[in-house]
């Protein structure tokens, strides 16, 4: 068995607070999804309702210490699963964005682009609310009408 330097179980300690600081960041719905061991479970929910800097930090070193009964790149892979997740929400939510604006700007080949790739829209109520959309004159209306558009498109293009 070999034996760790002190300078390498420093480094080992700070690695596993700091996924035990990822572990506190999460959502609640992320949090929720994890199934951690229920002492870390309370020492992470501990931690995410501190307030005071120097408690915080002590419970995350607490978490640290923790860690080193569990295997961390099992817990590595739950975070990797649930941030790839929330990314690629992300990701579809941008898209949809940029579609919309072009859509608004008359963008005639996206329009037909989308047509074709996405099955479930209607091109009919599709070009009706960017219609709409272009030709409303207030920012209140413009506004609302972008959301209209956006939420359609949305749903329809769900990946």
């Amino acid at each position: 068995m070999e034996r760790l330097s002190r300078t390498k179980k420093k480094k080992i300690a700070q690695a596993l607070q700091e996924l035990g600081e990822r572990l506190v960041q999460l959502g609640d719905a992320q949090f929720d999804a994890l199934s951690l061991p229920e002492a870390l479970l309370e020492a992470v929910a501990m931690a995410r309702r501190m307030k005071s800097h120097g408690a915080r930090r002590r419970q995350l070193q607490y978490i640290g210490r923790l860690m080193r009964a569990y295997d961390p790149a099992d817990i590595e892979g739950a975070l990797e699963r649930i941030t790839a997740g929330e990314d690629q929400k992300k990701r579809h939510f941008k898209r949809v964005e940029r579609w919309r604006d072009e859509l608004v700007s008359g963008d005639e080949e996206l329009l037909a682009w989308l047509a074709e790739h996405c099955p479930s829209i209607d091109p009919q109520e599709l070009g009706a609310l960017v219609a709409n959309a272009q030709t409303v004159r207030s920012d209140a209306d413009k506004k609302k009408a972008g959301r209209k558009l956006f939420r359609y498109l949305n749903r329809a293009c769900a990946d």
